[in-house]
């Protein structure tokens, strides 16, 4: 996010006389507060812009290890998956080869089709670390 568009924001902010403002941008998260304080003798307007920056959960990417058609193993989205489960199989020239989660957590994204031929190093699966 620019300088500019931040300034606009807490341009906003003082002139609608909001409280905070959110504003997530693909991975940029921007979080604006606005407090007010008066002051003994006169009134006065504080700002105060307090970046918070969240972390992104670790993602680790299966990739694949052979080339051949891959075999799907009651694997679906968003489900959990420990360390060492059998995701799915490649199949080439008859000899079948595991593919296991090399972590345990949340399986995010699956980048391939059921079936379909994979290629060495072709991004298969995503999966979110647990903690």
């Amino acid at each position: 996010m620019e300088l500019k568009e931040i300034k606009e924001l807490m341009k906003l902010i003082k002139e609608e006389d909001l409280g905070e403002i959110k504003v997530n941008i693909g991975a940029e998260k921007l979080h604006l507060k606005n407090t007010k304080s008066p002051n003994t003798n006169f009134q006065s307007v504080q700002e105060k812009v307090v970046f918070i920056e969240e972390p992104e959960p670790a993602k680790e990417i299966v990739k694949s290890k052979n080339v051949g058609k891959i075999k799907f193993l009651n694997i679906e989205k968003e489900m959990e998956v420990k360390e060492g489960a059998k995701l799915a199989t490649i199949e080439a020239i008859g000899v079948a080869t595991d593919v296991k989660a090399p972590v345990s957590g949340i399986l995010t994204e699956i980048f391939v089709a059921d079936q379909s031929i994979v290629d060495y190093g072709k991004n298969l699966f995503e999966i979110e670390i647990s903690e």
